[in-house]
């Protein structure tokens, strides 16, 4: 079958646990990540998403390499608490999941449009529904992850391709990432990444993984604003 599908992000995990996934299912990926070292088995490209140049380049290579890549994983991120608003720690957010996120982005579609089909498939969060009084920037760069996903999708509709792109709002993962203090519903980062992967083989546009998290982001939009300012 060959190469079909690339991991954005890939060297812990869920991005890991992915490369996982696909392994066991038979598939072939290649992944892109800071510590292309760590995946042993897989073909791996060092990538820097917050370095333009190196990022770029990382991309030309991966996708010259292996033309036949159909489906792009995005599931690069990061983020902290922020009890008290932190330009430092929200300037490391804003450069990996806005600006890192709309160069990999763009670097998807760019090569997807080339072939004329294919998939783009992002790790966001439910963090993406309403903002956040104790993560004040992850929150907000997860709606502009969201907004730029809609975007593209608006984009490759206009252009008539096959393009599908899928969001996969994300609740608790137990990963580095996760700083929550009383965490419920969590996954583990196999459990996610099986479920993305099974994602990434319809043409659905909105996924909670796991899926009970539809129910929370129901809830949360129907909050009146005033309830939730109390309690964000």
């Amino acid at each position: 079958m060959g190469v079909t599908s690339a991991i954005i992000g890939s060297s812990t995990g869920i991005g890991r646990a992915l490369a996982e996934a696909h392994r066991a299912s038979g598939l072939e990926c290649v992944a892109l990540s800071r510590n292309p070292a760590s995946l042993a088995g897989f073909p791996a490209f060092a990538l820097d998403l917050t370095d333009e140049q190196q990022a770029q380049g990382a991309f030309e290579k991966a996708f010259a390499q292996y033309p036949g890549i159909e489906t792009i994983f995005l599931v690069s991120g990061t983020g902290d608490i922020e009890s008290t608003p932190s330009y430092e720690t929200a300037s490391a957010t804003i450069a990996l999941n806005c600006a890192g996120f709309t160069l990999a982005a763009y670097q998807a579609a760019r090569h997807l449009e080339h072939r004329g089909a294919g998939r783009l498939v992002a790790v966001t969060s439910v963090a993406a529904i309403r903002g956040g009084s104790q993560s004040l920037s992850y929150n907000a760069s997860k709606a502009y992850q969201s907004s730029l996903l809609e975007g593209l999708r608006c984009r490759f509709t206009r252009l008539g391709l096959p393009i599908t792109v899928t969001e996969i709002r994300a609740g608790f993962v137990d990963t580095a990432m996760m700083k929550a203090e009383k965490p419920f519903w969590v996954a583990t980062a196999d459990q996610a990444a099986r479920a993305i992967l099974s994602a990434s083989r319809t043409r659905q546009e909105l996924v909670y993984v796991l899926g009970r998290w539809r129910l929370i982001g129901w809830l949360l939009r129907l909050l009146p604003t005033g309830l939730y300012k109390r309690i964000g």
